[in-house]
């Protein structure tokens, strides 16, 4: 079990620096659109689709990163006053809505 948690934590460190290059990318793809485009007069014509897919596909893969974190937006306002239990209960019922959510996404 302690070879699964261990696998699990490098993935999880893996998914984060991946996510971090992704980010670092489409920073420079749109900076570089920008330059070429209203400095040098001559837009690139692959920075717009390579920064959309570089944003698509970090989103993507962050998913799973913000349910382990628990950083997703949500609103507790309501849910903090519920007693424990029904907390618990929505809580179960919000993940498995997200799921289908984003297994829908998937093509």
């Amino acid at each position: 079990m302690e070879k699964v948690k261990k696998f699990y934590h490098g993935l999880f460190i893996l998914e984060k620096y991946i996510g971090m290059a992704l980010l670092i990318a489409m920073v420079v793809t749109v900076v570089l659109q920008v330059v070429f485009r209203y400095v040098v007069g001559k837009p690139l014509t692959w920075t717009e689709e390579a920064s959309r897919f570089l944003f698509v596909w970090l989103i993507m893969l962050q998913v799973g990163h913000c349910i382990k974190e628990k950083a997703h937006i949500k609103v507790e306002m309501f849910v903090d006053l519920m007693p424990r239990k029904i907390q618990w209960i929505l809580d179960k019922v919000m993940k498995v809505i997200a799921l289908v959510f984003f297994l829908y996404l998937i093509p």
